[in-house]
């Protein structure tokens, strides 16, 4: 894994106009998944690979600095600054009501020291460019999928793919470490779904393509408090993995 880590919310608005400005040809996919071609060319272009080192660059430079979220950055004498990308569904970041889903994630990251950067910090999702998501995503290091009941919305160019699933090929594509939190399904932290078949099939779906895929790191969660704690000791055991390396 990389010596630069980082943490980051879903940003479903970005990738509407990235798809669209992109071009990306919806004949052209498979079943539900997005082809790889298709990753590849959404991580090519608008050089995504080359623009964070910069900003690295002169966040350590000056030692420290403030996170796009607010958040304090630590000293660069510290140990090695992580970023990860949160992708949820918007319901997650709302329930619970007193404590949400997201709301914990955020707290672990912190909590281990890490960065958290959250596209709520940039005003309205529609409002974004196109390539200041795809930015953000190509310079986080972990992907943190926080998986509910709830499909979401789909991606107006890609219909058959929802924001998360995209944000989960696009993580995929770039090689970043990903961490997978299934909410349990009987969880009563989780707000009532009102969707369609169809939509709880592609759920269904997804939750178990997760579940086995190869190279995931994969936790049952129940409740904020759980997740906060698994995410937590997810963190220390790649610091300490990262250490020995």
């Amino acid at each position: 894994m990389s010596s630069v880590p980082t943490v980051f919310a879903v940003v479903p608005g970005c990738w509407t106009a990235a798809a669209a400005a992109w071009g990306v040809d919806r004949q052209a996919e498979v079943g539900r998944h997005l082809p790889s071609k298709h990753v590849r060319r959404l991580v090519r272009q608008h050089h995504l690979l080359t623009q964070p080192a910069a900003r690295r660059r002169r966040l350590h430079r000056n030692g420290t600095g403030l996170a796009a979220g607010g958040i304090a950055l630590r000293p660069a004498h510290a140990r090695p600054l992580w970023r990860a990308f949160l992708s949820h569904t918007g319901d997650l970041r709302h329930h619970p009501a007193d404590r949400s889903f997201v709301a914990a994630a955020e707290a672990a990251v912190v909590r281990s020291g890490h960065a958290v950067i959250d596209m709520a910090y940039f005003g309205p999702h529609d409002a974004l460019p196109a390539d200041t998501c795809a930015r953000m995503m190509a310079d986080a290091n972990i992907y943190v999928g926080i998986i509910g009941r709830r499909y979401g919305s789909t991606v107006p160019a890609l219909p058959e793919l929802s924001y998360t699933e995209l944000e989960y090929e696009v993580a995929t594509r770039l090689g970043l470490t990903r961490l997978i939190f299934l909410v349990r399904e009987d969880s009563a932290a989780l707000p009532p779904v009102d969707q369609t078949p169809e939509a709880e099939a592609r759920q269904a779906a997804f939750r178990k393509r997760l579940r086995h895929g190869a190279g995931l790191t994969v936790a049952m969660v129940a409740s904020p408090a759980e997740l906060e704690l698994e995410l937590l000791h997810t963190l220390a055991a790649l610091e300490a993995s990262a250490k020995g390396s």
